[in-house]
């Protein structure tokens, strides 16, 4: 929800040059059920309209798209006018998004002050979004790819958990064996196995929460934070086996010391990298909290 927000007052001045235009072009003269009919045809967006008297007390029933409902007839809507500091000037305003308590979607609603009957049309946040292409919907291919990311994460997810068992099955063998044939290798990879399980179960976990879980639709939203972990887990499985190299070269002699070397030399361009990286990305996100 916080994203859409942020997408629709990033794209607000278009969008309500859009409702007023078109508003106008209806000539609603009185706000009945023929008349939102034919404006609900005309805008996908619409979700409901009523109108008020010149003290904000609501007189009409809530007309939605295939409905209506006459609960709210009598209740008091200044609160809304009061909130938004909307002034009754004759014109046209847009409030800002909020929490319709008729629909409980996220609208935003168009006020038209008149002489004796204030005219209120709420709008999907949404819906409005997804009429001007600014995000997608597609709910039978969204639910297909919900299906497959939960698939891929489940199954990240279940690797994850081996490599957990596989790590303390073998250290729990190492144990029992030590003084028959336990070596440093057998510390190495129970630990190696840990990091990458964590790199497994984070990547499973951020493919679940944001693919799955989110309502978000579909608006690419780069999560630089959940990246940054998974790519951390990995180097430093990375720096755990090539200080094992270097420490099985050791004990077996120094002709193989050079590969190891360019196995570290390599992982010190990695950082490099990954350090540039992360430096590119807090700019990057300053810059959109800016």
């Amino acid at each position: 929800m916080q994203t859409l927000v942020h997408v629709y007052e990033y794209n607000r001045e278009m969008i309500e040059k859009f409702l007023l235009a078109s508003l106008h072009k209806q000539h609603l003269h009185s706000l009945n059920k023929v008349e939102v009919d034919r404006l609900s045809k005309m805008l996908k967006s619409f979700e409901l309209a009523y109108a008020t008297d010149s003290h904000y007390i609501q007189t009409t029933p809530n007309y939605f798209r295939d409905h209506t409902e006459k609960a709210f007839i009598g209740e008091d809507k200044s609160s809304l006018m009061e909130i938004e500091s909307i002034e009754d000037k004759g014109a046209p305003e847009l409030t800002s998004p909020y929490i319709s308590s008729a629909s409980g979607n996220l609208v935003v609603t168009v006020v038209i002050p008149g002489e004796e009957q204030h005219q209120f049309f709420d709008f999907s946040v949404k819906e409005l979004l997804i009429q001007f292409g600014i995000i997608e919907s597609h709910k039978q291919f969204d639910a297909f790819s919900r299906f497959i990311y939960m698939l891929m994460g489940g199954g990240l997810i279940f690797i994850s958990l081996f490599a957990i068992g596989y790590a303390f099955y073998w250290f729990y063998q190492d144990l029992i064996s030590v003084g028959h044939g336990f070596t440093l290798e057998s510390i190495f990879k129970p630990v190696i196995a840990l990091t990458l399980a964590l790199a497994f179960f984070d990547l499973g976990k951020t493919i679940i929460r944001h693919e799955v879980f989110s309502k978000s639709e579909n608006l690419e939203v780069f999560d630089a934070k959940s990246f940054i972990t998974f790519l951390t887990s990995i180097m430093i499985a990375l720096l755990i086996e090539a200080l094992l190299s270097v420490f099985k070269i050791s004990l077996d002699g120094y002709e193989k010391m050079p590969y190891a070397a360019m196995l570290i030399v390599s992982l010190a361009l990695l950082f490099f990298v990954f350090t540039l990286f992360i430096k590119n990305v807090g700019v990057w996100t300053k810059k959109e909290d800016k």
